[in-house]
């Protein structure tokens, strides 16, 4: 209905309590991936791509969106049965779209002409208040740091000739138990 641009639709759902119920479906079903990833899309496009700034506003504030955030960010551990504590469900879609609100923001200050959109998000996490700048400066910036780290090890880069030379890197090893492996399959037909 979004991708419609209507200015019915707008209206209509700007006035409703739909986003405000998609937000607390968010918090109620923390694990259900197919869920947040239809949520993921309703925020993209009304952030990136929805030309009726009324609505933008409507919807933000309709929804309680960055409140909600930063109240599911609290909850950022969930605790097993086994008693071991993990990233709760929900979180990787809190980090989306408070990354999504965020960018408009830093967008409007290092642009010296801001745009309307970015006006009407920077308004409304200036309502928010205090909470969405601890948010940001704490959980969101940690979620941030902590998803940028490379898993299982170190990544070759361009330009690493050393690497290539050295006879304790990793792919060279690989590359010398698969010629091995190679040969031995070849003595065996």
């Amino acid at each position: 209905m979004l991708k419609i641009r209507k200015e019915a639709l707008y209206s209509s759902m700007g006035e409703s309590l739909i986003f405000f119920n998609i937000v607390q479906l968010m918090k109620k079903f923390p694990w259900n991936n197919f869920f947040q990833l239809v949520v993921k899309n309703i925020f993209d496009e009304v952030l990136a791509n929805c030309e009726d700034k009324a609505f933008t506003k409507k919807m933000l504030e309709s929804s309680g969106v960055g409140a909600s955030l930063v109240e599911m960010a609290k909850e950022a551990s969930f605790k097993m049965d086994s008693e071991r504590m993990i990233r709760n469900g929900f979180m990787a879609l809190c980090v989306h779209i408070a990354n999504n609100l965020q960018s408009r923001t830093e967008q409007a200050g290092a642009e010296t002409g801001k745009n309307q959109e970015d006006i009407v998000v920077i308004d409304y996490l200036d309502q928010v208040g205090e909470d969405w700048r601890d948010f940001v400066s704490g959980e969101l910036k940690k979620s941030n740091e902590n998803n940028k780290k490379t898993l299982g090890g170190s990544v070759n880069r361009a330009g690493d000739d050393e690497d290539d030379k050295d006879e304790n890197n990793y792919d060279v090893q690989m590359e010398k138990i698969m010629a091995r492996f190679t040969n031995f399959n070849q003595m065996l037909s």
